[in-house]
């Protein structure tokens, strides 16, 4: 490997991730790659016949061999692009996922970039739903709550990072708890994989993310109905109640949201085609 081009390197890490079982192994490769060189991606197409020094090498083998074992990139690096903004991870908070973005994606439709409002980001984690839509809309304001304290520690520090100390709140609290006030917006990532499910998980998932923020007793769905007992208390008339479901939940999540009350009820789909959020209208 001595002395292998940038090309080379990377044909050599697609292999490897290849032959692990990695999905998206040519973008993974481009990923690890630039982590362990501290290159960008220009960088691979201009410099592709460059010969690397032994530390990029080794720096290669060290992620390389540690994403082979499943753990995931962003666990290795400490950080994960969402909405256009990376958020710094740990072992406390869930690992940020693209079919979340659509949960943002669709407050961004029901206020605006120019809203004023207030939002709250129920389970908040590292902060990356609340974050993202404040960084969207810079005249709003919001919370997010989470009941681990580690997690809140996270969040925070993204905050400061973003720049938005100034426009978000971060308290501990179990669902609505320690909530006080209306919301034009509420969005919730909640635990929602069922305990028996466990054994199905990609070792991505199930190895590395916290279980806190994982797994719902029985069918997965008491976080939902813990929700809707009490939103009518929090969200304004008018107001977005958004939720992100499992791949098969989102008929029952949203029959739900209708014996509670809401209105103009639907679900989205993720990338992939699988029903991923539920979104309701308070009258």
């Amino acid at each position: 490997m001595s002395g292998e081009t940038l090309a080379e390197a990377l044909r050599r890490v697609r292999k490897a991730l290849d032959v692990a079982g990695i999905d998206e192994a040519a973008r993974e490769a481009r990923l690890l790659v630039m982590a362990a060189c501290d290159f960008s991606a220009a960088d691979l197409i201009i410099h592709e016949e460059q010969r690397l020094n032994d530390h990029h090498i080794s720096g290669i083998a060290d992620i390389l061999a540690r994403r082979c074992q499943r753990v995931p990139l962003s666990r290795i690096l400490g950080k994960r692009g969402f909405f256009g903004l990376d958020f710094m991870i740990s072992p406390d908070v869930l690992d940020p996922r693209p079919e979340t973005e659509h949960l943002v994606e669709v407050a961004l439709e029901h206020i605006g970039h120019e809203s004023q409002g207030e939002f709250l980001d129920i389970g908040t984690g590292s902060g990356a739903i609340l974050l993202a839509l404040l960084h969207a809309c810079p005249h709003a304001k919001g919370t997010g709550v989470d009941i681990s304290g580690d997690a809140l520690d996270i969040a925070r520090e993204n905050c400061r990072m973003l720049g938005l100390a100034s426009r978000a709140t971060f308290k501990q609290s179990d669902l609505f708890s320690a909530v006080s006030g209306r919301f034009d917006v509420i969005l919730s990532n909640p635990p929602y994989i069922p305990v028996s499910e466990a054994r199905g998980l990609a070792p991505e998932v199930r190895d590395h993310d916290p279980p806190l923020a994982l797994f719902a007793e029985g069918d997965g769905l008491i976080f939902y109905r813990r929700i809707l007992r009490e939103v009518h208390d929090y969200l304004v008339p008018g107001g977005l109640l958004g939720v992100e479901v499992g791949h098969d939940q989102a008929t029952r999540v949203a029959a739900l949201f209708r014996q509670a009350g809401l209105q103009t009820v639907r679900t989205l789909k993720d990338y992939a085609g699988h029903e991923r959020c539920v979104l309701g209208i308070l009258a």
